[in-house]
């Protein structure tokens, strides 16, 4: 083995003991690993036996693309400025976009966080998550009343009390997708 193959493979299993230390400390404080891949830099040096599945295609994935999106019982967690939460997908009721950040609504509180609206939107089921504008993505089943606007549009209060206007075309895709 040359000198170049002996540092990588110092690398890895330096990397590799790092990755179990910060398991254990995550495992013991009640945490799930979400890492358990192995490098492959090195020829022999394989997928562990008890790698994870390959995920089948449900109702919550896009057959197209492969996108899986979040399920509605999944935990999430949010940090905020002073707090974190670990919050179910099914409680977030509105998301409002800040420019490169996103406001994340749940329950009676809510937090900002660096992550575009547009990504997001990307991990939500469209079937509980509808773009009412370019501003914002609101929870269907956290709708409580709908109100039609004089400028076509829809004027959504949501059970938490929030309130959201749709834009006129999303108004009439809602209305496409949601009328019987």
């Amino acid at each position: 083995m040359n000198d170049s193959a002996l540092m990588i493979a110092k690398q890895i299993q330096r990397e590799e003991e790092h990755l179990a230390q910060a398991n254990a400390a995550a495992n013991s404080a009640g945490a799930i690993s979400l890492d358990t891949r192995r490098l492959t830099l090195l020829p022999g040096n394989t997928l562990p036996e008890a790698a994870p599945a390959e995920v089948e295609p449900s109702q919550n994935a896009d057959a197209m693309s492969g996108t899986q999106y979040l399920r509605k019982d999944q935990s999430i967690f949010l940090q905020g400025d002073k707090q974190c939460w670990l919050i179910q997908v099914k409680e977030i009721s509105l998301l409002e976009s800040e420019g490169n950040y996103t406001r994340v609504y749940f329950g009676k509180d809510r937090t900002l966080i660096l992550r575009s609206l547009n990504s997001l939107e990307e991990r939500l089921d469209p079937k509980m998550f509808f773009r009412a504008s370019r501003k914002h993505i609101i929870n269907v089943s956290a709708i409580e009343k709908i109100i039609p606007a004089a400028t076509r549009t829809l004027l959504v209060t949501l059970r938490d009390g929030f309130k959201v206007e749709m834009s006129r075309r999303q108004t009439q895709l809602f209305r496409a997708l949601m009328t019987l």
